[in-house]
Order: C-alpha cells, then structure tokens, then sequence
C-alpha cells in the first residue's frame, strides 16, 4: 500500500478523512497532545512529535514512510544528528512494514546499515527489526 508522497501540507485528520472526538475531560497530556497533533500539517511536524504519534500507533499510513524518508533525506544531505526517538519509533512498529510496505523496511534497514553508531539502546530494536525482515 503505497500512500506516499502525500499532500503532506494536508493533517492526520484531513488525510484520514476521520475527525476524532475533543479529548475527554481529565485526559491525560499524552491524549490531548495526540489530538493536537493529528489537527497539524503533517510536514509541520517536528521529529519528536512524529515519534510520539508513530509511538501511539496513529497515522501509520501516512506517517511512517514520511519518517523514513525524512530521516533517510536528512542523512543524504549531510546532517550528522541521529533523530534516535524517531527511529526507535520506526523499528518499534515492524507489523506495520510487514503488512503494508516490506519496501519500506528494507530502505530503513539500509539507513540503519550507513550508521556509524547507533548508540546504547538501539542495537535490540535493530536486531529484532532485521530478524523480522531478512534481506534477499
């Protein structure tokens, strides 16, 4: 299922074509944020924000291959500043890629093979994301 590119001045919920209900009274600020966050532009988002939403299983559709390309773009322009919550969001969602767009975990594996240091945290995710996916 290919969906991008997308009109990424276009929100979650304009994408979507689904407006959710306002947040709950009490909502927690995790619920509020999300609700906020699906309202925005999606080429707005920062990576962080990007993060929580992949993180809460929102938008996947749309989101994450707008977050591979971005951390894959940003790689090929130079930038040397790893968005590590980014990418753990990404390989924290492996169903997705595996039933949507197996294209697009190899292209994250790719990104993930260029890195010259993943960090302390990241090598289980990693391990795990390419068990899920050998490659040819």
């Amino acid at each position: 299922m290919d969906r991008f590119p997308i009109n990424a001045r276009l929100s979650l919920e304009e994408l979507e074509g689904v407006r959710w209900d306002p947040p709950a009274p009490g909502a927690t600020s995790l619920e509020q944020s999300v609700h906020g966050l699906r309202k925005r532009p999606v080429n707005e988002l920062t990576g962080w924000e990007l993060a929580r939403l992949i993180g809460q299983q929102v938008g996947l559709d749309f989101l994450v291959p707008l977050a591979v390309d971005r951390l894959t773009t940003e790689q090929d322009q130079g930038r040397t500043f790893l968005d590590d919550d980014l990418l753990t969001a990404l390989l924290s969602c492996g169903d997705h890629f595996r039933d949507n767009d197996p294209h697009l975990a190899l292209r994250l594996l790719s990104f993930i093979d260029s890195l010259d240091d993943e960090g302390p945290y990241l090598p289980p995710l990693v391990a795990k994301f390419q068990q899920a996916f050998p490659r040819p």
